[in-house]
């Protein structure tokens, strides 16, 4: 539900002035023999003779052309930006998980403090009715049995059926656990359902009590064309809710598409690779000692890769952002229909639990992947 300040057009990722490719697909779930998929950008090494898709001086071909395709769009991609993000991603990684707590706490506390203060002015309860009373348990108590069937389906798109049945599901979650990841790392699960819930409810109270009041008060300064129109003020009130959640699930989905989103300098790059890659090609296949036919068929199956991650990319975008659309929908939904923050914020939390869940298994069978084969490496160097 983050909103983002990112800029890029969602429209890019599924098109632009590329070279005609082949009119297959191709998808990081469906080529399981590239070791290393074109949406990775963690490889930086230098393209060899045999990385190129074209036949060594021997005459055979030693790499298939849509491996090398992708190892090159990988290499590409590494050289984006100017290391910033990698950074800030590192130090994030390298601080201790109380660190990373503390950190939640004052964004966390940052976010409440302007939601109320918003609310406030407003003339809005900031709380969204949550008081210690009866209503806001039997409101909780609504939220957990609505999150029920909500979180059902939120693990099934977790799993390989679901993969199967919509592949961009894939790439969002890959999305996602880059995003995550620094955060994740090195806490445990008790660490992690904190920090979520330190994230998720704050961003609740600022989307509806706050981000409800704030549009139905800038909607309302139009109040007179609303008049005119010959409504009456119980129609009026009812419009003016219903239009300030769209609005509220709009740019949170807006929000989340832009941070799956394809880059200006990674369009641009991919883009000017495509367009040049005959020349790169054909350049590269004299270097090598190999014929013109080769290096036609190596610049082929760049294009294609390039295409598909483009196309890949811009799926998951789009899916994201519906998703976010989707779940600020019904929890805004559940929030008027109840009267009470408690119970938008229940099933919230219960969609999140889900999400960082997954996210943070992931982590954590990178992390004893890598223990693993540090301890293999010390045993073989002994």
């Amino acid at each position: 539900m983050a909103l983002s300040a990112r800029s890029s057009p969602l429209q890019r990722s599924g098109s632009g002035p590329l070279p005609s490719a082949p009119a297959l697909r191709l998808t990081r779930r469906t080529s399981g023999q590239l070791p290393h998929p074109p949406l990775s950008r963690a490889c930086s090494c230098p393209a060899a003779p045999e990385d190129i898709g074209v036949p060594s001086t021997t005459g055979v071909s030693s790499v298939d052309p849509f491996l090398a395709a992708g190892r090159r769009l990988q290499t590409l991609l590494s050289r984006v930006g100017d290391g910033e993000d990698e950074m800030l991603d590192s130090l994030v990684e390298q601080e201790s998980p109380e660190s990373k707590l503390q950190t939640s706490v004052i964004l966390g506390g940052c976010m409440t403090m302007g939601a109320v203060l918003l609310s406030s002015f407003l003339g809005q309860d900031p709380w969204g009715g949550v008081a210690p009373s009866l209503e806001t348990l039997h409101a909780a108590g609504i939220g957990a049995a609505v999150a029920l069937p909500l979180t059902a389906l939120r693990l099934w798109t977790w799993t390989p059926a679901a993969a199967k049945a919509l592949p961009a599901l894939q790439d969002v979650h890959a999305g996602q656990l880059e995003v995550h990841r620094p955060w994740l790392s090195c806490m445990g699960r008790g660490q992690v359902l904190t920090m979520m819930a330190l994230e998720v409810l704050p961003a609740t109270m600022l989307l509806f009590p706050a981000g409800q009041a704030a549009i139905m008060a800038a909607v309302a300064m139009y109040g007179h064309l609303i008049s005119g129109a010959g409504m009456e003020s119980g129609s009026q009130e009812t419009y003016l809710t219903a239009l300030a959640l769209v609005l509220t699930a709009a740019a949170s989905g807006v929000g989340r598409s832009l941070d799956l989103s394809v880059s200006d300098e990674e369009y641009e790059t991919v883009q000017a690779a495509a367009q040049n890659a005959d020349r790169y090609y054909r350049t590269v296949a004299a270097d090598v000692h190999t014929s013109p036919a080769d290096a036609s068929r190596a610049a082929e199956a760049f294009r294609f890769v390039a295409q598909a991650w483009l196309q890949t990319r811009g799926e998951a975008s789009l899916l994201a952002g519906l998703l976010s659309a989707v779940d600020v929908l019904l929890l805004g939904a559940l929030w008027h229909g109840t009267g009470n923050l408690a119970a938008p914020a229940v099933a919230a939390l219960a969609l999140n639990a889900v999400d960082y869940w997954q996210l943070h298994s992931s982590v954590l069978g990178r992390e004893a992947k890598v223990a693993q084969g540090g301890s293999g490496g010390g045993a073989g160097g002994k």
